[in-house]
């Protein structure tokens, strides 16, 4: 299926409060969604952003903050994200993003003074319905996880928890 967006866009730019100051029209978006057609499971997303020239930032919501010596400005994104079959259900295989966002000194104008770009990889090369022991402590210290009103403690053999936490998952 592909898809055309002219009114806004969805790629955020890591910008937590994207929304919120209306940055969502600084761009125009176009992409693809793959589906299976024997089980319409989504195996493929692609997006690509590009910056809408005639977009005006409101309240000039643009400026790096404090001194405003430089305002930045959306270049482009990019998004892919693939699914496989783990038994008999989708799951991420992986997900590649990308944008590039564009640095300008105030008051001057013309062309760009920086331009960086961000990428993000992530790449599943073990599914399972557990998780390793070697990495139990590696996100959160003191691990709890909260399910049907309690909060457990994640055990070091992580079997044991199993009927909690992927009670619904993948089976």
């Amino acid at each position: 299926i592909k898809y055309s967006n002219k009114n806004f866009t969805t790629d955020n730019h890591s910008i937590d409060n994207y929304l919120e100051v209306q940055l969502n029209k600084e761009g125009t978006e176009s992409g693809k969604v793959y589906i299976d057609c024997n089980t319409f499971g989504i195996v493929r997303i692609e997006r690509d952003a590009l910056r809408n020239e005639a977009y005006n930032y409101p309240k000039n919501n643009n400026f790096l903050l404090p001194k405003r010596n430089f305002y930045v400005e959306f270049v482009n994104g990019k998004l892919v994200v693939d699914f496989n079959y783990f038994r008999n259900k989708l799951v991420v295989q992986n997900v590649y993003y990308n944008y590039t966002i564009s640095y300008f000194r105030s008051g001057i104008g013309g062309s760009a003074v920086y331009t960086i770009s961000n990428f993000f990889e992530l790449e599943n090369t073990n599914t399972s319905k557990t998780i390793d022991a070697y990495f139990i402590d590696k996100f959160v210290p003191n691990p709890l996880f909260y399910n049907k009103g309690k909060l457990y403690p994640v055990l070091q053999d992580s079997t044991t928890y199993t009927n909690y936490f992927f009670k619904d998952a993948i089976k």
